[in-house]
């Protein structure tokens, strides 16, 4: 059980990196979703699951009033973590490397308009989001997840 307490804090960023969801339209509609149902929210973050598969997702946790909601980068249309990096890369040092970086992709004809709306059309649009975080809120809401928890202890002693 204090597995649990510490995974947030401890656990989940070494696997992870979480980025705090930026101000902004879709932050102000988590936040106005999570209130009327009063949900104690306590931070949004992203995730940069990326890295590892393209699928979307989001979920929540924590105890108490201190529950995060996670996102995926994947679910997002415009994603919050490969805008840093791409600013980080920008506001690199000049070094030959970076300038090499830059000039591919306009040698591979990158930056067509097309391109650049297929790559932003890969996540869901706002609604989309506040679709799936109303589903997983509901669940809280609801109390499935406790429900979940007493019947695996009863399955388990049975």
């Amino acid at each position: 059980m204090g597995l649990i307490f510490i995974y947030a804090d401890y656990i989940a960023p070494l696997f992870d990196r979480f980025t705090p969801l930026p101000d902004g339209d879709l932050r102000t509609q988590i936040e106005t979703l999570a209130a009327s149902i009063e949900f104690p929210l306590y931070k949004i973050f992203v995730v940069e699951g990326s890295k590892r598969s393209s699928h979307s997702n989001a979920y929540f946790f924590g105890f108490y009033k201190n529950k995060r909601i996670v996102l995926f980068d994947t679910l997002l249309e415009e994603n919050p973590v490969n805008k840093e990096a791409s600013a980080g890369e920008a506001a690199g040092d000049g070094s030959e490397d970076s300038s090499d970086t830059a000039s591919e992709p306009e040698q591979k004809g990158d930056g067509d308009p097309k391109d650049e709306e297929k790559k932003k059309k890969i996540g869901c649009s706002n609604d989309e989001i506040l679709a799936v975080l109303g589903h997983e809120l509901g669940h809280w809401k609801l109390g499935h997840n406790l429900k979940n928890i007493i019947i695996s202890q009863v399955q388990y002693y049975c």
